[in-house]
């Protein structure tokens, strides 16, 4: 998870005093059913340890 930048923003904007603790962060997920929670899971096993997606901006057209 602290490979996701978006979770770290939201992370942030919690609570700008808090800290991140891996060992007893709690990240509910009241909305999510089990079939969608799988792949969640999947992708953060493939996906484990990769650096950051470099994001280009097309040269003709300047879309992201």
């Amino acid at each position: 998870m602290m490979q996701s930048k978006t979770f770290m923003n939201m992370w942030g904007s919690l609570d700008a005093d808090a800290t991140f603790d891996e060992k007893t962060f709690v990240f509910p997920l009241n909305d999510i059913n089990a079939v969608c929670f799988g792949k969640i899971v999947e992708w953060l096993e493939q996906h484990n340890g990769m650096p950051d997606p470099q994001i280009e901006e097309e040269p003709i057209t300047g879309e992201v």
